[in-house]
Order: C-alpha cells, then structure tokens, then sequence
C-alpha cells in the first residue's frame, strides 16, 4: 500500500478547498474566523486560503494578511510574514494583489509610526509592537521573485514609513533580536532618506555614535554627511573637556563604592581620565569613518596642541586618514609642520607623516626635502622613508642631491643602511625605464659625498650577493672620513659587530670611521651570513633586518 504526503502547498490547496465547501454550504468566513486563525496551529494554511482565492471580498483578504503580519512566532520562528509574502506573490492577477497590498499599506505605514514603547520604572522594555509591521513593509518592498508593489504611491508609502522607523527609537531597535529584518538592512536598502534623521542622535548620551557614523558615511547624502560631522565634533568637544570628568565623577564614585574600593584622589583621577581615554577612542574610530570638514578641523586643531596627550594626538591624527583634502594647501601645510617640528612626540611625528604619505607627490616633496635640513637625523630619516615611497629608481638622482652635503655631519650609519634598503626592495620604490636601484647608484660608488657614497655602497647590504664581493674588495682602503655626529644626537654612532680576534664566534662592535672599514666591517660580513636563494626563484634575498639599527 502507497502512502502518499502533501506538500506544504498541497495542504494549502486542501485548506482552500475545505473553506470553499464551508462557503458554498453557508458557512461563511468572517473577521472573527480571521482573528481565531491567528493562533490555531493550522491558521497559517487557512489564511493563505483566504488570499489566494477570489471567492473572498478584498477587505478580508486584506484582514487574511494582516493576520499573518501580527501572527506570534511558532518555534521561534515568524512563519507568518514569509506565509504572507509568498500567498500574495502567488497571486496571477496583478489588480487583485495591488489591491491587496493598498489595503494593507495605510496598516503597516499607522504600525510603523507608532511611538516606541517606554519603559516604566523598575520595568523592562514593552515588546516593540511595530516590528512585525516593519518586517512586512520590508519583506514585500525586497522579495527577490517577483515586483510586489508596483503601485508608485503604496511604495513611496512604506519607503517613508521604513525611512523614519529605525530613528524613532534607535539604540533599542538597533539591538531588537526579534526582528526578521534589522536596522542596519532597513537603512541600507532605504539609502540617503533613511539615513537623514540620524544625526541628531548623534549626541553625548548616545550609546552607538559608531554605529550611527558608519550607516550615515555609508548610506547619506552630502548634508546629512555634513551634519553628522558637526555633530560628532560637538559630541568630541565636551568629551575631551573638564565637563565630561565632573559629569561622570559621581558615577565612578559609586562604582568604587560598589566594588568597596577606596582609591587615593591620585588614583580616582586616574580612573577618570582613563574613562576618558576610552571614550575619546571610540569617537575617534567614528570619526575616522564618518570624515567630513568639521571632523578634519578639529583632528587637525588637536593634534597640533601640545596639551593634549601623545596617545589622544596620534588618535585624532589616525581619524583622517582618507578624510582630509589632499589639494587643501593648509591641511597640507599644517600636517607638515607638525611632523617637522622638534617638539612633536615620534608617535605624533610618524602619525603625521604618514597622512603626508598620502598626499600627491607634487604637492608635498619640496617640504620632505625641505625636512632634511633637521637637526635630529631621525627627523630625516622618516621624511626620506615617505620620500622613497611616493619616488621611482628614476628620482634617485633628485634624492642622493638632498642629502647632507661635505662631512654629513650628523649623518646616521642607519641612513645610509635604510635609504638604500628601501630603494632597493621594488614594494617601495619602483622602477621606471628599466632603470634598476643599482644602476641610478653606481654614480655614487666611488665619487660624491660621504653620505651620497655610503647610501650607495648601502645598497649591497640589503641586496648585494656573494659575486659582488670581488668588486666590493677594491674599497676595503678607501680612507675617506665617515660622518661624525655630535652629544646631542643619539643612535648616531656609526659602529658595527666584527668578530672577536681571540674568539671568532663571538661579535663585539667596532667604531667605524672610513667608508673601506664600512664596507670591510659591515657591508662584507651582511652579504658573507645571507642565506641566498636561486636566481629564478623571485623573490628577495634574505636581510638581516629591514630596518637595519646603529651598531647592528
């Protein structure tokens, strides 16, 4: 014997059948059979019946659907608005669906556009009831089979409503885990109107500034944009004030209180300025996202301000990254004063070089060399690096020409080290014309400066391999004078590691003081300990370091 099973859809298609026969026998279908059918287990296949058949008056086919809008999870699940979505789409003529979906958008749009509930004192939060109404606007406007609504006034209707549902109540409705359709895929699908209420939320009691800055960078328009930056600044503003510490004393304190901890007003001054570390972080983050004018004068403003901290400088300086205006001359200006400054902390410094480093070349490489002027070579030393990274191999004439000129007084053994390192190593700098970092060296190898020709014989410390020791032998005597650096430079010294004459295996450091003892003492030995790989196996020989450090 067979057994047969129905399809989900033959049970549907039973359920029609039985409410035809109930029809035709008198038994007439009403509103209060609707509103029953919401919570009887086979309510799903009896309403979609009432949909799908045209036997039944629009009104309640209406009622039929909406039912399914308000029906309570099954098992976790919400089967009633998928039910829904998929009887109208069923549907074969396109008049009976519009009509269908008119009746049931001024529902859904008075659902939508109810207050949000309010929680009482003591009290968890009401269930949301206009989700399902939301998830419904939404499900119809987005399914992927077939265009729902194609009536241009019914969808402008939900797209407004859907616009304004997540800011009515945002933080709430953003964490609601019982929705079928979040916050984030509301805004997104709405685009720029949704996104346009948003930045007043943008406040300093707001709990998701992050989130409100990324849909807002992603999604608005240029005011909304504009708007939420000067919004984000004032909220930056009264953080990074004494404000924000008397505000949130009284809280701390009776956290302690709570933890039965009793901190030293050294400590609990402490514990406030960490909070407001921490807050500024995330605000920084958001505003790194959300960019805008407002956003680049202030990160610009207090990253210039000695006051302000090493850490929360370097943070305002990671905000604009990708935000400021690369053709502003100011912004330009500014960025570069501040990394050439001598009182500007390394991280500060190197922050802000790398905001020049993305910057067009045209516009900033006569104020990088300008910065080879500093006294302090490290200064030099990271306007170089950028400089070697926005050049190609045919550019390093223009760079060997910027370098200290005579006795390169204060000329570190790590520039000569890196600046040849980095020109040799293709991921930073180019080569153009077939022109190779050696070749546009070799000029230096025996004529130039001191600095220009260590630079240059450099070059084989990085990348130099055992068959260019033969050439390199005819420098070990060369007797002219290394760089001397003065007591206020530090890290300058220009010593190497050379074997021990009564214990060869082991180093000690050896001051170097020609250019033949920098290549016999340290340009040799680099290439003598390198592992070297095959010629056609393309990559890079191995380095001791990348960064090669004084002494080393």
């Amino acid at each position: 014997m067979r057994t047969h099973r129905l399809s989900r859809w033959g049970i549907v298609t039973l359920a029609a059948i039985m409410l035809a026969g109930l029809g035709s026998a008198g038994c007439r279908v009403g509103k209060d059979d609707i509103e029953r059918w919401e919570s009887t287990e086979r309510g799903p296949e009896k309403l979609v019946a009432v949909i799908t058949h045209d036997k039944y008056d629009t009104e309640l086919r209406v009622d039929a659907a909406l039912a399914l809008v308000r029906m309570k999870p099954r098992g976790g699940r919400r089967v009633g608005i998928p039910a829904m979505v998929s009887a109208i789409a069923s549907l074969k003529n396109p008049e009976e669906r519009t009509a269908i979906i008119g009746g049931m958008v001024p529902v859904l749009v008075a659902e939508m556009g109810k207050p949000p509930p309010v929680a009482q004192a003591g009290q968890p939060l009401p269930p949301d009831g206009s989700i399902p109404f939301k998830d419904a606007a939404y499900a119809l406007l987005t399914y992927d089979k077939a265009v729902l609504v194609t009536d241009d006034q019914q969808k402008q209707q939900l797209l407004d409503a859907l616009a304004k549902w997540p800011a009515a109540d945002f933080e709430h409705r953003y964490d609601n885990a019982s929705q079928m359709y979040g916050v984030e895929q509301v805004i997104r699908f709405v685009g720029a109107a949704a996104a346009r209420p948003l930045p007043p939320l943008i406040t300093v009691d707001s709990h998701k500034i992050a989130e409100l800055a990324r849909l807002i960078a992603d999604n608005g328009d240029a005011a909304t944009k504009e708007e939420a930056s000067k919004k984000i600044v004032e909220v930056a503003t009264f953080t990074a004030s004494q404000q924000f510490i008397d505000r949130i004393k009284p809280v701390v304190e009776e956290a302690n209180r709570a933890a039965k901890l009793a901190p030293t007003p050294e400590q609990l001054k402490y514990q406030l300025v960490a909070a407001q570390d921490e807050q500024l972080k995330k605000i920084f983050g958001a505003m790194k996202k959300l960019g805008g004018r407002p956003v680049v004068e202030f990160c610009l403003n207090y990253a210039s301000q000695a006051t302000n901290s090493e850490d929360r400088r370097s943070l305002a300086l990671a905000a604009l990254e990708g935000n400021f205006d690369q053709n502003n001359p100011d912004d330009t200006k500014r960025l570069l004063d501040l990394a050439a400054a001598d009182d500007t902390p390394d991280k500060v410094r190197d922050l802000a070089f790398r905001r020049v480093g993305e910057m067009p070349r045209d516009k900033v490489i006569s104020r990088l060399y300008s910065i080879f002027s500093n006294k302090r070579w490290q200064v030099r030393w990271v306007a170089a690096q950028y400089v070697i990274k926005m050049s190609d191999t045919t550019q390093i004439p223009e760079f060997m020409s910027k370098l200290p000129g005579g006795r390169a007084e204060n000329f570190a053994l790590t520039e000569a080290l890196s600046y040849a390192d980095w020109m040799g190593t293709k991921t930073n700098m180019a080569e153009k014309n077939g022109k190779t970092a050696r070749s546009e060296l070799e000029p230096y190898f025996r004529a130039g400066t001191v600095a220009q020709r260590t630079v240059a014989l450099g070059w084989f410390y990085s990348h130099g391999t055992k068959a260019d020791l033969s050439f390199l032998n005819g420098f070990e005597n060369d007797s002219m004078s290394t760089p001397k650096c003065d007591d206020t430079q530090t890290d300058c010294q220009w010593k190497c590691y050379v074997a021990k004459a009564d214990k060869p295996d082991e180093k000690e450091q050896k001051d170097i003081s020609t250019v033949g003892e920098f290549v016999k003492f340290c340009v040799v030995p680099a290439i003598q300990d390198r592992k070297e790989l095959p010629k056609d196996s393309g990559k890079e020989p191995a380095k001791k370091d990348d960064a090669p450090q004084p002494g080393k």
